[in-house]
């Protein structure tokens, strides 16, 4: 970079200083930057304010929120999960990872494993895996090959029908992250598709479209065909599975983050957070393929959550997982 020591921010352009770290090449001085960029950072609202809760249902529909052991969450500084129970019996859980601290470790070692996760704190995908759905152990091997991007976010797993997985995510360039207007209504971002056969390796496969997405959420219709809802309630189609043709907004739901959700009567159904009820989790469902949806009444979740995932367990009942704010931390308001 060639700046002088004492680094900062007025020095570096933080967009280099990032992008530098993201190829593990950032020198001492953008490391210096970043330390400073992150401090800033940690004062603000983000996913290292937001920690992974649990809730519980008989039904799949009312959930109530569960203590873990010793008032912990089930996971720290991590926020958007995504839970999948995968064929061994065994919890892989996929969240935006929150800790902003493995930033500036990352940065300053030049890691080179950045380019397969993204950048921690700020925009990297993360795995933890449990036996029992409620204490989990980060994955130290989770990899994204030819990530290419500087911020991968907001997971959707999918199992294909030849028992492979396809993730879906928000994928952002470092530019594009650090742009001022990066979530402003209507800004245009991709959503991009990895595959494994383990959930733990794996491969890009690239862009598969492009529209005001964020927290892609996807489900397939025994009937053919594939939906996509993204975070501001935007909805999206596939006849292949893979990419999907932006079609605006989904039945003018004022809405956000979206969890398709399969039930024991072969209705899908959606949750979301609802900007209309102050931001509460609500639901509504569908017994023909999506043509038409109905209304689930009341609320889903009797806490505060974000950006739910559900899964049905063997033993009959429902887990929810979902994002909240740490214990002081005053979250955005919504207009009611």
């Amino acid at each position: 970079m060639g700046c002088s020591d004492p680094c900062s921010l007025a020095k570096v352009d933080i967009t280099d200083a990032l992008q530098a770290a993201f190829e593990g090449k950032a020198t001492s001085c953008q490391a210096d930057a970043i330390v400073e960029w992150v401090g800033h950072r940690q004062k603000t609202v983000g996913p290292w304010k937001q920690d992974v809760h649990r809730a519980v249902s008989t039904d799949g529909l009312h959930f109530t929120a569960v203590t873990e052991p010793a008032g912990t969450p089930v996971l720290k500084k991590a926020a958007v999960p995504e839970i999948v129970l995968a064929p061994d019996g065994k919890y892989y859980l996929f969240y935006v990872d929150g800790d902003l601290d493995a930033l500036v470790t990352a940065a300053r070692a030049k890691d080179p494993a950045l380019a397969q996760h993204g950048l921690p704190g700020v925009g990297a995908l993360a795995l933890a895996i449990s036996e029992d759905g409620i204490t989990f152990t980060r994955s130290s091997e989770f990899a994204i090959e030819g990530l290419g991007v500087g911020m991968a976010v907001d997971p959707d797993v999918v199992q294909l029908g030849d028992g492979t997985w396809r993730m879906f995510y928000l994928a952002l360039s470092v530019r594009e992250y650090t742009k001022d207007a990066t979530w402003s209504d209507g800004e245009k971002h991709e959503v991009h598709t990895a595959v494994s056969r383990d959930l733990i390796h794996w491969h890009s496969e690239g862009s598969v479209v492009r529209g005001p997405f964020a927290d892609p959420s996807v489900t397939c219709f025994p009937l053919g065909g594939c939906m996509m809802l993204s975070f501001g309630l935007g909805v999206g189609y596939s006849q292949d599975r893979r990419h999907y043709d932006y079609r605006g907004s989904w039945r003018g739901v004022d809405g956000f983050a979206p969890e398709f959700s399969w039930a024991d009567d072969a209705r899908v159904r959606v949750f979301y957070n609802d900007k209309a009820t102050g931001a509460a989790v609500k639901s509504t469902s569908s017994l023909d393929n999506g043509a038409t949806w109905v209304d689930d009444p009341g609320t889903r979740l009797d806490v505060y959550g974000e950006a739910v995932t559900v899964v049905k367990r063997p033993e009959g009942d429902w887990w929810m997982y979902y994002h909240t704010f740490q214990p002081g931390v005053e979250r955005p308001r919504t207009p009611k």
